[in-house]
C-alpha cells in the first residue's frame, strides 16, 4: 500500500480519478471480471453451504489483505494474487475443497473497488455491464 506522502498526494488522487473514470485500459475489464467472480459465489449457498462458508471466509480474509495493501485502484488491479492468498489462512481449505481461490480474490477485489470508488465523489458512473447503461 502506498504510504501518505504530501508530495505524491496529488499524483495518487489524479491516478485514482483517472482509473475510476475508466480512463485506464485494463480497469473496466478487471472490474467486470471481479464482479463476475462475486456472482459465481452466490449460487453456492443453494448447492453446498459448507463450501459457500469456506469461500466467503476466504473472500473476507482477502478483502482484509487488500484493504491493508491497496490504497489505489491501480494497486488493486496489479496486486500480486499469490502474495495476497498466501496471507489468507483459508486458502488451503478452499483449494482442498475444490474452490478456486482466484475467484475469492476477484470477489474481494470487487469489494475493495467499491470501497475505493466510494472515496472518490466525482468518480462518475460505474463501468457498464452487459451493454446496459
Amino acid at each position: 500500500m502506498m504510504k501518505p506522502n504530501s508530495s505524491r498526494g496529488t499524483k495518487v488522487a489524479d491516478e485514482n480519478q483517472q482509473l475510476l473514470q475508466g480512463q485506464a485500459r485494463d480497469e473496466p475489464v478487471a472490474v467486470t471480471r471481479w464482479r463476475a467472480a462475486e456472482r459465481r459465489l452466490y449460487p453456492l449457498i443453494m448447492v453446498d453451504a459448507d463450501l459457500y462458508k469456506t469461500a466467503v471466509t476466504l473472500v473476507h480474509e482477502a478483502a482484509q489483505v487488500l484493504s491493508r495493501e491497496c490504497g489505489t485502484v491501480a494497486e488493486l488491479t496489479h496486486v500480486d494474487a499469490a502474495g495476497v492468498l498466501a496471507q489468507c489462512p483459508s486458502t488451503a481449505l478452499a483449494t482442498s475443497s475444490g474452490f478456486d481461490p482466484g475467484t475469492a480474490l476477484d470477489a474481494a477485489r470487487a469489494h475493495r473497488f467499491r470501497d475505493l470508488a466510494a472515496r472518490e465523489p466525482d468518480a462518475g458512473p460505474e463501468p457498464r455491464q452487459g451493454g446496459q447503461p
